[in-house]
């Protein structure tokens, strides 16, 4: 049986309709306590979640996501 914490680790859970373009994390390698960055896209409209918080909405081209998370990262650090 799961724990509370591993339940709370879970993967996203996207709303409905929504599917997942890209993630990443610090360094490529997912860190204990380093917040995942996901990529989403909901017909032709891209967001940016952080830490399963929603950061960025409405996005208008795949492109412009990516570097999004890619800057997202540089300030994470």
């Amino acid at each position: 049986m799961k724990t509370f914490a591993e339940l709370r680790e879970a993967k996203l859970k996207l709303k409905p309709g929504e599917k997942q373009v890209a993630s990443a994390s610090k360094k490529g390698v997912r860190k204990k306590g380093a917040p995942e960055v996901v990529i989403t896209k909901k017909g032709n409209k891209f967001n940016l979640y952080v830490g399963g918080e929603l950061a960025q909405k409405d996005i208008r081209s795949e492109k412009e996501a990516k570097k999004a998370m890619q800057d997202m990262l540089k300030m994470l650090g």
